[in-house]
């Protein structure tokens, strides 16, 4: 995954880089895929709405 605050990938639960914790993962509510994505509001599967 790529680092919200630096841009650096890395794996885990902080970024080595910089020391930013991992965002949370969410998932879709309408298909129960997992969001990787902390900025998208729309599923990439099914298209419904991701709090």
């Amino acid at each position: 995954m790529y680092c919200v605050k630096c841009g650096k990938e890395y794996e885990g639960q902080f970024c080595p880089h910089c020391g930013q914790a991992a965002p949370a993962k969410r998932y879709c509510p309408g298909c129960g895929a997992e969001i990787t994505d902390p900025n998208i509001t729309e599923c990439p599967g099914c298209g419904g709405f991701v709090p």
